[in-house]
């Protein structure tokens, strides 16, 4: 008896708010990679993801305005040294 009465307050509730959230696009998306800038991997991966980021921004129609920011840290080979100094750049720009 109460499941019955529950799925028609819950689908009223869902309508009110349904017309009442209101969701915007972001006008920036940022995107984060952690890795060794000095390996012959994190030479090309640089290089790609640079270049991948610089055609979607340059296409209006892949995020319809929205910028996309690539923030990559050098980790100097060191997997303590890249969690250290990957913790204060991701920090910063999402909280």
């Amino acid at each position: 008896m109460k499941f019955t009465m529950m799925i028609p307050l819950t689908l009223f509730i869902l309508i009110i708010l349904g017309g009442s959230v209101y969701c915007e696009r972001p006008s920036v998306v940022n995107v984060g990679a952690i890795f060794s800038f000095d390996s012959v991997i994190g030479r090309v991966a640089k290089a790609a993801m640079e270049a991948a980021a610089s055609a979607i921004n340059a296409d209006p129609r892949i995020l319809s305005g929205t910028e996309l920011k690539l923030i990559m840290e050098d980790t100097n080979c060191s997997v303590f040294m890249g969690s250290i100094e990957g913790n204060p750049l991701f920090l910063s720009n999402w909280c």
